[in-house]
């Protein structure tokens, strides 16, 4: 229930940080979302610090169900029914992948190595929005009022 109630917090923080830098804000909640899948894992056994990274895991997994919703909507916003479903349908390869590869970790690094290889995918994700705002930015676009690292240094806000 608590990640839930948690979760109202993410969906509210990502849909208002969205509109001004979407890949930066995409970039800071996939870090956040690392650092409560590792602290999840690293905090076994300390209630509190358990708790602490649940709350931090739950708040950048629903923030970016309306960051990535967004984003994609208004990447094509010529076919927006269809970009709405491929953002679905992506989400869940990504469970489906997530899985697969969890279940791969588990027998090579054991069951509590399945928060580190989710936090590296997530840090995955960081990179790539690097490189997507790297690549707008060298096709003459400036994304983001100045690409993903002024963005990050200046926080959501500004």
């Amino acid at each position: 229930m608590g990640f839930g109630a948690v979760g109202l917090i993410g969906n509210w923080l990502g849909g208002r940080w969205v509109d001004a830098r979407p890949l930066a804000v995409t970039a800071l909640f996939s870090v956040l979302l690392a650092l409560g899948m590792a602290g999840s894992m690293a905090a076994v056994g300390q209630r509190f610090w358990l708790c602490v990274a649940l709350a931090v895991w739950g708040v950048a997994n629903t923030a970016l169900y309306p960051i990535c919703q967004i984003r994609v909507m208004k990447a094509a916003s010529h076919a927006k029914a269809l970009a709405g479903t491929l953002n679905v349908s992506a989400a869940n390869a990504g469970i489906g992948l997530g899985a697969v590869l969890g279940g791969l970790a588990i027998p090579q690094w054991g069951a509590g190595s399945v928060g580190y290889v989710a936090a590296v995918i997530a840090l995955v994700a960081v990179v790539a929005a690097g490189l997507i705002g790297g690549l707008g930015a060298s096709r003459g676009a400036v994304p983001e009022s100045g690409g993903l690292r002024r963005a990050v240094r200046a926080g959501p806000g500004g």
